[in-house]
Formats: structure tokens, sequence, C-alpha cells
């Protein structure tokens, strides 16, 4: 079971009886928050709701639960990150700043504690559960593939970053404008072709493990992602 936006834990009671594995991918993405509440109540209510779904009404038949965190969750002030990594100091500015916190930061640091409460739940309730947990981390949503993760044998209990590569926002723009010219947003095109990011992602497990040696381009990302939406959503009519 694929679970796209979904909403209380009652609601999918359910749906989680007579199923092999849960693929969460339900938490919101938000930069225009100014209460915390407004975003991290749904976000970790949702996903520690769906666990409990899972434990609650899953038994005996899920054995796998696949929750889509974001990279936001693992990046620090590191160079080099890897599975092992938490963006604690998002977490800490949180605290410290509460409401007055940028959005950006308050979107991240839901990420980050709805992860940490997932693993939370999974370890207070170790010999209570038929499923084991697998947490995936893309620096974006768009093009993720769930499905390895579900089925690789030995992907259990642990973090995964799916990631080609650390790119620039002026690098997606482009890519976007590639796919559809008519975007209005145009930023510096070509800006930061060639340039090195600061940092870098060990992607080694993912490789080893899931066999992810296979990563699409960042255009052809986009471009799916695109004709998704074209596909799926009413989008606004652009002169």
């Amino acid at each position: 079971m694929n679970i796209f936006g979904a909403a209380e834990a009652v609601a999918l009671d359910k749906e989680t009886k007579g199923i092999d594995s849960i693929q969460h991918a339900a938490g919101p993405i938000r930069i225009d928050v100014k209460i915390i509440d407004e975003l991290f109540t749904p976000t970790i209510r949702r996903t520690v709701g769906i666990l409990v779904s899972a434990k609650n009404f899953g038994f005996p038949s899920v054995r796998r639960v696949v929750a889509l965190s974001l990279g936001v969750a693992i990046a620090t002030y590191v160079k080099d990150f890897d599975e092992t990594c938490w963006s604690d100091p998002v977490a800490e500015e949180l605290r410290k700043k509460g409401d007055a916190t940028p959005p950006q930061t308050i979107c991240g640091a839901s990420k980050y504690l709805a992860e940490k409460a997932t693993w939370d739940f999974k370890g207070h309730n170790n010999g209570q559960l038929s499923w084991v947990l697998v947490a995936v981390n893309p620096p974006f949503t768009c093009a993720t593939e769930l499905s390895r993760a579900a089925r690789a044998a030995n992907a259990g209990r642990q973090r995964f970053i799916f990631a080609a590569a650390p790119v620039f926002w002026q690098d997606i723009v482009d890519a976007a404008n590639e796919a559809d010219l008519t975007i209005p947003v145009k930023g510096a095109p070509g800006a930061t072709k060639g340039e090195l990011p600061s940092y870098t992602f060990d992607t080694s497990k993912a490789a080893r493990v899931l066999g992810m040696t296979d990563s699409r381009s960042l255009e052809a990302g986009v471009k799916d992602s695109f004709d998704c939406f074209k596909a799926h959503l009413e989008l606004p009519h652009r002169p």
C-alpha cells in the first residue's frame, strides 16, 4: 500500500489489514508556515498514526514499513553526509526561536522530528511489531522510488540517502525551463552550470543494499514530475 495524503490514523486501520508492506509518503512540505503547530501537528501525527495502525491492525501480515523522510533530516554542518548524520542543529534552532524560526527551517525541522518519532515508535515497541522499518531520505520527494526499499531483503532497520548528487536551485530552475518554456521563473540561466556544491552525499549504502546504481538525471526527473503534474493536477492557465 502506497499512502499519499494520509489523514487521521483511524481512517487507515482497515487498510492495513491483509497487506505485506506500507510505503508512507504523506508528510506535507510547506515553507509558508508561521506557527509551528500548523506543520508539526499533521506531519508527526499522521506519520506516527500510520505506525499505530500498522501495529494494531496490520499484524501479522505487514512485514515492512517504508517511511519517506527527506535529506534535510540528515543534513548538518559537515561536508560529507551519510545515513549516520542527523540535522540536530535545525532542531536546536527551532527550540531556541520557537514561532520566530524561519519557515524553511520549520519545514526541515518537521521532517527531522517526524523521522525521529518514527524510529522512537519502533524502538519503544520492539517485540510487538510484525514489521521492520526503513527510512528513505531524498533531497526532494519528486521521482522518488520507494519500491526498492520495500523489496530489498537486507534493507530493514536502515536509512538510505536517495540522491545522485547535490544540485543548486538554479540547476532545478534551468531543468524546469527545459521541460516547459512557459515557466515564468528564470533566475539567472546557466549561472551554476559546472559549479561544485560545498557538500556531498555518500550514497554507497543505497547502491550496495538496494542496487541503486542507475540514478536518473535531474532533467529527466524534473520532466517526469512536470508530466505527472499536468496529468493529475489542474495547473493555472498561462497566456
